[in-house]
């Protein structure tokens, strides 16, 4: 099979580790063991790899009997024989093809912090809490050691080590970033070894406290205090039982005063079983809808849309726990509208709302945990895609004319609704048909999808010269915002030359 002009075996596949070793033997030549432990212990490479000599040694032994790295002994005057591992045709041939392949596709592993946090409620907060702290202080100290590593590789001219450490710095930086938020939310939190948590509205919101108990799957008594009033929320495994307002003629009064409130102290209780009637009002997710309705002030907007330019989108999934409730119209055209590629203002137009109305319709959405702020590189992404597909659209339409444009999108079409595809040319004319699920990356792994179909039909049609021309074409008239995201994202069309002065300002 041949990859990037580089011939290799189909089922040649390397693991990081040997994807390093062979790179450092491409570039020596030779080397033996405790010279490789050396350079990767050096400065500008001792704070995002952690390569012990052992495994140096026993992945060095396993690329030579794959035929990939070849090792001779060698000896020196007065000195123990040792072994010099050199990089073969075959060795070489695969290192070319790992490395274009490691630069083109993200690679997501499962990260055992991810797992972590996902069980984390199985933890006492005061347990959690301590653990984080105590990450958030190792993850500061590999901070400052990864600035300190980035300027001694500038001032020693370690050329190709700073994209990698300007990276780890801007990643270490985001995950501190995350552990102290999450700290920021247990701050009030206080467990003991009876299962009772506490904390304050002002620190936690009420949906933030339900929700949580609702995924931690807490059976107990949540108990919430209003200056004089008091309400309670029975759960049982997670799912809500009753609701105990103080005056149950008025409970949605209490419910909106409660969700509303920053004022306010709570209580849960694990295990405690209550003997008095409540009210039944349905799901968690239901309850918080209920009591968060009708929300018009913007110091309460604030939470869900941090600036006037923010994007809402539909976390992907919840279509089917949505369709379970009675939602109002307004929140269901909101919905239909949301796909993380419009802002407030952009929605206005198809809902013939106020940016304000909007935001109100959406606060309710936005707590249960179905609404969220767009991922800005999902935007960049489908925005991108759209630029390229409009521009598609103007080429196969001078070279082919209206008609064979038509009837090549309308194919595409089919195909994108068959392979559960985003379906961008109807979206250049009615955005609020088309749903972008997912994140940036899974929009990006979409959209390149897309694009190929939309190659495929115009070569089919017009001929791969014509498409060759009109690939050529597109980059130079992309602009360079969309240029930029669908280099990063490997969504330019095959056979684009991708030279940097491409694109238009």
């Amino acid at each position: 099979m041949r990859r990037g002009g580089v011939e290799i075996a189909r089922d040649e596949k390397i693991s990081r580790v040997d994807l390093l070793l062979l790179g450092i033997l491409a570039d020596r030549g030779s080397s033996h063991g405790y010279e490789i432990g050396e350079t990767l212990g050096g400065d500008a490479t001792r704070t995002w790899i952690r390569l012990g000599r052992t495994s140096i040694y026993y992945a060095l032994n396993r690329l030579a009997e794959r035929g990939l790295v070849s090792q001779q002994s060698e000896r020196r005057a007065g000195r123990p024989e040792r072994r010099v591992y050199s990089i073969t045709e075959a060795g070489r041939r695969t290192f070319l093809a790992a490395l274009q392949t490691a630069i083109r596709e993200p690679d997501e592993p499962m990260d055992s912090f991810d797992i972590a946090l996902f069980l984390s409620p199985h933890l006492p907060p005061d347990q959690l809490r301590a653990r984080l702290d105590e990450r958030l202080e190792i993850m500061r100290v590999m901070n400052r050691e990864c600035a300190e590593s980035l300027r001694e590789a500038r001032v020693a001219g370690h050329m190709e080590s700073l994209p990698v450490l300007e990276r780890r710095k801007v990643l270490l930086a985001a995950n501190i970033d995350v552990i102290e938020r999450l700290l920021g939310s247990l701050a009030q939190m206080v467990g003991d070894d009876r299962g009772r948590l506490a904390g304050d509205l002002a620190v936690t919101r009420l949906h933030e406290v339900l929700r949580s108990l609702a995924a931690a799957g807490r059976t107990g008594m949540l108990e919430l205090a209003l200056g004089a009033d008091k309400l309670r929320f029975r759960l049982h495994q997670g799912s809500l039982v009753s609701v105990h307002a103080p005056v149950a003629a008025d409970l949605e009064g209490s419910l909106r005063l409660a969700f509303s409130s920053s004022d306010g102290h709570w209580v849960f209780a694990d295990g405690e079983e209550d003997t008095s009637s409540g009210v039944d009002v349905g799901s968690v997710a239901a309850l918080i809808m209920r009591g968060t309705r009708g929300v018009t002030s913007w110091d309460e907007l604030r939470n869900m849309l941090p600036n006037p330019e923010a994007v809402l989108d539909v976390v992907a999934g919840s279509e089917l726990e949505i369709l379970e409730l009675d939602l109002e119209p307004i929140e269901r055209r909101v919905l239909s509208e949301l796909d993380g590629v419009r802002t407030m203002d952009e929605l206005a137009g198809p809902l013939r709302l106020l940016a304000k109305e909007i935001a109100s319709a959406a606060y309710p959405l936005w707590a249960a945990g179905w609404v969220v702020a767009a991922d800005p590189g999902k935007r960049e992404t489908a925005r991108a895609v759209l630029a390229i597909t409009r521009l598609w659209g103007e080429e196969v339409a001078v070279v082919g004319g209206a008609r064979v444009r038509d009837s090549i999108f309308d194919g595409v079409s089919v195909a994108a609704g068959g392979a559960g595809l985003p379906d961008y040319w109807r979206a250049l004319a009615q955005p609020g048909l088309v749903r972008f699920a997912g994140d940036s990356t899974a929009l990006a792994g979409k959209g390149r999808a897309y694009l190929q179909f939309i190659q495929r039909a115009v070569s089919v049609r017009l001929g791969p010269r014509f498409t060759a021309e009109m690939v050529r074409s597109l980059e130079k008239r992309l602009p360079a915002d969309a240029l930029r995201v669908m280099r990063a994202n490997n969504l330019l069309p095959e056979g684009t030359a991708t030279h940097p002065g491409g694109g238009k300002k």
